[in-house]
Protein backbone atom coordinates (compact mmCIF):
# COMPACT_ATOMS: atom_id res chain seq x y z
CA UNK A 1 0.00 0.00 0.00
CA UNK A 2 2.89 2.67 0.70
CA UNK A 3 4.76 1.60 -2.51
CA UNK A 4 1.08 2.89 -4.41
CA UNK A 5 0.84 6.04 -1.81
CA UNK A 6 4.15 6.79 -3.11
CA UNK A 7 3.68 7.36 -6.81
CA UNK A 8 3.40 10.67 -8.18
CA UNK A 9 0.37 10.65 -9.94
CA UNK A 10 -2.46 8.15 -9.99
CA UNK A 11 -1.46 7.12 -13.54
CA UNK A 12 1.85 6.46 -12.24
CA UNK A 13 -0.46 4.15 -10.17
CA UNK A 14 -2.41 2.51 -12.94
CA UNK A 15 1.24 1.95 -14.79
CA UNK A 16 2.44 0.50 -11.49
CA UNK A 17 -0.51 -2.11 -11.03
CA UNK A 18 -1.05 -2.71 -14.23
CA UNK A 19 3.00 -3.48 -14.56
CA UNK A 20 2.51 -5.64 -11.64
CA UNK A 21 0.17 -7.87 -13.24
CA UNK A 22 -3.14 -7.20 -11.72
CA UNK A 23 -6.10 -7.36 -14.03
CA UNK A 24 -7.34 -3.32 -14.47
CA UNK A 25 -10.49 -2.63 -15.88
CA UNK A 26 -11.03 0.02 -18.26
CA UNK A 27 -8.59 2.48 -19.82
CA UNK A 28 -5.94 5.03 -17.75
CA UNK A 29 -8.61 8.01 -17.46
CA UNK A 30 -11.30 5.46 -16.03
CA UNK A 31 -9.09 4.10 -13.77
CA UNK A 32 -7.70 7.59 -12.97
CA UNK A 33 -11.71 8.99 -12.31
CA UNK A 34 -12.20 5.73 -10.13
CA UNK A 35 -9.21 5.10 -8.28
CA UNK A 36 -10.63 4.87 -4.53
CA UNK A 37 -7.03 5.32 -2.84
CA UNK A 38 -4.40 2.70 -2.12
CA UNK A 39 -6.49 1.42 1.09
CA UNK A 40 -9.77 1.32 -0.59
CA UNK A 41 -7.84 -0.49 -3.62
CA UNK A 42 -6.25 -3.35 -1.44
CA UNK A 43 -9.28 -3.89 0.21
CA UNK A 44 -11.74 -3.89 -2.63
CA UNK A 45 -9.31 -5.43 -5.31
CA UNK A 46 -6.46 -7.43 -4.18
CA UNK A 47 -7.07 -11.19 -4.16
CA UNK A 48 -5.27 -13.54 -1.42
CA UNK A 49 -3.20 -15.20 -4.30
CA UNK A 50 -1.78 -12.34 -5.18
CA UNK A 51 -0.46 -11.38 -1.72
CA UNK A 52 2.93 -13.04 -2.42
CA UNK A 53 3.86 -11.56 -5.75
CA UNK A 54 2.84 -8.08 -4.11
CA UNK A 55 5.46 -8.83 -0.89
CA UNK A 56 7.94 -9.96 -3.24
CA UNK A 57 7.60 -6.53 -5.00
CA UNK A 58 7.71 -4.36 -1.77
CA UNK A 59 10.36 -6.74 -0.20
CA UNK A 60 8.69 -7.95 2.40
CA UNK A 61 9.12 -12.39 3.48
CA UNK A 62 6.98 -13.55 5.90
CA UNK A 63 6.46 -17.28 6.09
CA UNK A 64 2.92 -17.33 8.21
CA UNK A 65 1.36 -15.48 5.28
CA UNK A 66 2.66 -17.74 2.69
CA UNK A 67 1.66 -20.73 4.57
CA UNK A 68 -1.80 -19.14 5.16
CA UNK A 69 -2.07 -18.21 1.53
CA UNK A 70 -1.24 -21.51 0.53
CA UNK A 71 -4.25 -23.17 2.69
CA UNK A 72 -6.59 -20.55 1.02
CA UNK A 73 -5.14 -21.46 -2.12
CA UNK A 74 -5.89 -25.05 -1.63
CA UNK A 75 -9.26 -24.02 -0.20
CA UNK A 76 -10.20 -22.51 -3.32
CA UNK A 77 -8.85 -25.22 -5.43
CA UNK A 78 -11.10 -27.39 -3.90
CA UNK A 79 -14.17 -25.30 -4.48
CA UNK A 80 -14.11 -26.11 -7.83
CA UNK A 81 -14.00 -30.20 -7.26
CA UNK A 82 -17.36 -31.97 -7.59
CA UNK A 83 -19.30 -33.28 -4.38
CA UNK A 84 -18.46 -36.68 -3.84
CA UNK A 85 -21.33 -38.64 -5.40
CA UNK A 86 -24.03 -40.37 -2.29
CA UNK A 87 -25.33 -43.60 -3.07
CA UNK A 88 -29.14 -43.30 -1.67
CA UNK A 89 -30.43 -46.40 -0.41
CA UNK A 90 -34.39 -46.44 -0.89
CA UNK A 91 -36.20 -49.23 0.54
CA UNK A 92 -38.05 -51.49 -2.07
CA UNK A 93 -41.58 -51.87 -1.90
CA UNK A 94 -42.11 -55.03 -3.80
CA UNK A 95 -42.84 -57.97 -1.77
CA UNK A 96 -44.41 -55.82 1.15
CA UNK A 97 -47.38 -57.17 2.46
CA UNK A 98 -50.63 -55.13 2.99
CA UNK A 99 -51.90 -56.80 6.30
Amino acid sequence: MLVLAKQKSVAAVYRLVRDMGFFVVGTEGTFRRNWPGPAAWVKNDVRPEQLPAIMKRVGIADTAIDAEVAVLGGLRKASFDPPPVVAVVVPSIRGARNT
